[in-house]
């Protein structure tokens, strides 16, 4: 689901009037300024939240844990991932047992003896085979993976119940997955670009991690109307899961303590100012 935000001057006309006479600006320039702000604290809102690489690095560990397997915070059991990762040697070594479906991956010394079915035995698997098999088993709620059981035993057999897999191959489609962190935000971000392009600002203050993508985002300009706004729409069909409705008032609610203080700083700079007249 897209997320549309419209953002109405109504509510802050006074300030917005107040900044206008301070700074000498319009009131359809104040407005894309400000759009273009809040798309941006929006994207900073955005999963993975905030702009450092320690945020990235927690997206990308989201990614890996979904995969393998994880626990996330507020969760009593681990979900067991989609995956379960073998080096290539096992995977070569792997056999079928005879007049079964059985595979037999590996014996520990125990004798304990590792396996799957035939039909979770994926040796070959391509990347777009394990693409639409990691989106098959995401929640439409959140995109988080759905909890399974990641094993069952019999006997001295202990059967892996998801796809089995080589480790050259997970590695190269964790790459491809991690690559897309930063995705969601960028989606803001195109909003914002839209509008600095009509004020003739910069979107600055924005990671390469997150700049490196070009989601699509739009607005919808109403600014000479006779109640003016704006409309900002990420477009990717799952932003809702990825800011919620709480993100959205907290990153609202930080645009308009910043655009209080940008009419302090102002307001100051026009005292100043008459001091020295």
């Amino acid at each position: 689901m897209s997320i549309q935000l419209s953002v109405d001057a109504t509510g802050l006309i006074e300030k917005m009037k107040r900044l206008m006479e301070l700074t000498g600006t319009t009131l359809k320039k104040a407005l894309y300024q400000e759009g273009r702000l809040l798309s941006i604290e929006l994207a900073r809102y955005t999963q993975p939240f905030g702009w450092d690489t320690s945020a990235k690095g927690k997206g990308e560990s989201a990614i890996k844990g979904d995969l393998l397997g994880s626990r996330r915070s507020g969760q009593k059991s681990r979900s067991a991932g989609v995956f379960y990762v073998l080096p290539d040697s096992l995977i070569d070594g792997a056999t079928m047992e005879p007049g079964t479906t059985n595979v037999r991956l590996f014996a520990r010394k125990d004798g304990t003896v590792y396996g799957t079915d035939k039909t979770t035995f994926k040796p070959d698997a391509s990347q777009q085979a394990l693409y639409f098999k990691h989106q098959s088993m995401r929640r439409k709620s959140d995109g988080t993976v759905v909890g399974a059981t990641a094993e069952k035993t019999i006997g001295r057999w202990k059967f892996i119940e998801k796809w089995t897999i080589r480790e050259t191959s997970f590695s190269e489609y964790l790459a491809k997955t991690q690559a897309m962190v930063g995705f969601a935000k960028s989606g803001w971000i195109a909003c914002a670009k839209e509008l600095a392009a009509l004020s003739g600002d910069r979107v600055q203050g924005v990671p390469d991690w997150v700049k490196r993508h070009n989601a699509p985002g739009h607005i919808e300009d109403r600014t000479s109307a006779e109640k003016p706004s704006l409309t900002i729409s990420n477009d990717i069909n799952y932003s809702g899961r990825v800011l919620s409705h709480s993100n959205i008032t907290a990153a609202i609610r930080d645009r308009k303590i910043k655009l209080q203080a940008r009419i302090d700083q102002a307001l100051k700079a026009a005292a100043k100012k008459l001091t020295h007249a």
